[in-house]
C-alpha cells in the first residue's frame, strides 16, 4: 500500500502522456482536409436519469394542472404560481435529457480544411448547430467545461476574431491533450509538454497578465483608466446589466419562496419520500409538509438579490497621485480610503479567483515592504488585471531606476 502511494505521488509530478483513446478518430481526406471525430460514450450516463426525473415527473404534474386533472387549492393565483414554479424544472430536465442523449449516442465531427475549421455535432444522423471559423489566426487553448464532484473537467476552446467554439468536454484529460497536440501540429505549431491541463491554463493566464503592455486610456466593461495631471486613475465597477441580472435572479427565488403554496410543497416532497418522512414531524401539522419549507428559497433569494444591490452601488478607484497609491472603496454613502507610498511597493501577486462562464478570473494583490498585503481588484478578467499589473509594474520599474 505504501509503495502504491509513493508511486501515485511520483506519477502526479510527471507530465500527462497524451493518448488517443477509443472515442477519438482521426482521418485525412483525399483533398488534404483533416477530420477528427469524437464518438459518444456508448452507454447512458447519469444525465439521462436526472433528465428523466426532472422532465417526466414534473412534466406529468404540469400536464394534469394545465388540463384540470389535478385541482390546485387557493384559486387561479395559486394555480398560476404553481405552474410557473414547475416550468423551470421541466425545461432543465429536457435540457439535461438532451445532453445525456448526445453524450450517449451523438458524435462531434471537427474538420480542419485549407480555409476553414468546421464543427458538426450530430445526433441520430442530424447535424445540430454547425459552426465554422476561418483557419487563419486560429487560437487553441484549454478552458474549464464543468465540475464533477468539485473537480474541474476541461475542454478545448478554439477561437478566431472573438468567435469561439468549444469541444471535448466529455474526453479524459489524456485524450484532450492528444487532440490539442494534434490540432496544434496540424496548424504548424509545436506545443510544449505540460504537467496537466490545469497547470497549462494557470501558467498561460499568469504569463498573459505579466506580459500585458499598457494601453493608454484603457476601457472595458468593468475597468476604465484615465490619465491625470499627477498620474493616472483606474475606476472599477460591475456592469449595470450584470448587477440587475443578479438582482432579478435573486428576486425570482425570493418571490417563489414567499408565494409557493401548500400544493406545490406537498408535490415536491412527494418526489423524494425519504425527505418527506424525515422532515414531516418538524414544524408541520398532520401529514402536511413543514411550514418552513419556503424559507430556503426566501433566504437564498434575499442573499443573491442583496449581493446584486451591493454590486450595483459599489465603486473602486485606484489612483497614482505623484508618489502615492490611493485606493478608494465606496458603496453609496459608505466610503473608505487608504494611501500607500509607491516606493514601499515590493511586489505584485496574481492569483486565480474563480470562473465566469468557464472563463478564469484573477485577483491582484499589492505586497509592500512592511509585509502588508493589499487586495487591489478581484474576480476580474485577464485583460483588466493585466492592465493594472502593467501600470503598477511600470511604477515599480521607474521607481527602482
Amino acid at each position: 500500500m505504501f509503495k502504491k502511494l509513493l508511486q501515485a505521488i511520483a506519477d502526479s509530478s510527471r507530465p500527462i502522456e497524451p493518448r488517443q483513446g477509443k472515442r477519438l478518430l482521426k482521418e485525412e481526406l483525399p483533398n488534404g482536409d483533416l477530420v477528427f471525430t469524437i464518438k459518444g460514450q456508448g452507454r447512458p450516463g447519469l444525465l439521462i436519469i436526472f433528465g428523466l426525473m426532472f422532465a417526466v415527473i414534473p412534466g406529468i404534474f404540469l400536464f394534469t394542472i394545465l388540463f384540470g386533472i389535478t385541482k390546485v387549492e387557493g384559486g387561479p393565483s395559486e394555480r398560476i404560481i404553481t405552474t410557473l414554479f414547475i416550468i423551470p424544472f421541466v425545461l432543465i430536465g429536457l435540457g439535461t435529457l438532451f445532453s445525456g442523449l448526445f453524450l450517449w449516442l451523438g458524435s462531434t465531427r471537427l474538420t480542419l480544411g485549407s480555409q476553414n475549421l468546421d464543427l458538426q455535432p450530430r445526433l441520430f444522423g442530424k447535424i445540430i448547430r454547425p459552426r465554422s471559423l476561418p483557419r487563419a489566426g486560429l487560437e487553441i487553448h484549454f478552458k474549464e467545461s464543468h465540475r464533477n464532484n468539485d473537480h474541474p473537467v476541461f475542454k478545448l476552446s478554439i477561437s478566431n476574431n472573438n468567435k469561439e467554439i468549444g469541444i471535448g468536454g466529455s474526453l479524459k484529460e489524456a485524450e484532450l491533450l492528444w487532440l490539442y497536440q494534434e490540432l496544434k501540429a496540424a496548424l504548424g505549431e509545436e506545443p510544449a509538454p505540460v504537467m496537466s491541463i490545469a497547470e497549462a491554463m494557470a501558467e498561460g493566464g499568469l504569463e498573459a497578465i505579466k506580459e500585458t503592455s499598457i494601453i493608454p486610456n484603457y476601457r472595458s466593461k468593468n475597468l476604465q483608466f484615465t490619465r491625470t495631471t499627477s498620474g493616472w486613475e483606474a475606476r472599477s465597477r460591475a456592469t449595470i446589466a450584470m448587477s440587475v441580472g443578479v438582482i432579478a435572479f435573486g428576486s425570482i427565488f425570493l418571490i417563489v419562496g414567499l408565494l409557493v403554496g401548500e400544493t406545490t410543497r406537498r408535490f415536491l416532497l412527494d418526489l423524494v419520500p425519504a425527505i418527506r418522512d424525515a422532515v414531516s414531524s418538524y414544524g408541520s401539522s398532520g401529514e402536511g409538509p413543514p411550514d418552513w419549507f419556503h424559507l430556503p428559497f426566501v433566504i437564498a433569494g434575499a442573499a443573491v438579490a442583496l449581493y446584486g444591490i451591493f454590486m450595483l452601488g459599489f465603486r473602486l478607484t485606484i489612483s497614482r497621485v505623484n508618489s502615492r497609491l490611493i485606493i478608494d472603496r465606496r458603496w453609496t454613502f459608505l466610503f473608505t480610503s487608504e494611501t500607500h507610498q509607491l516606493s514601499e511597493l515590493n511586489d505584485l501577486e496574481i492569483k486565480a479567483h474563480g470562473h465566469v462562464n468557464n472563463v478564469p478570473r484573477y485577483r491582484l494583490n499589492a505586497l509592500f515592504k512592511d509585509g502588508k498585503k493589499v487586495k487591489l481588484i478581484g474576480f476580474s478578467t485577464i485583460e483588466d488585471v493585466g492592465q493594472l499589473h502593467a501600470h503598477l509594474h511600470d511604477e515599480m520599474k521607474n521607481g527602482a531606476a
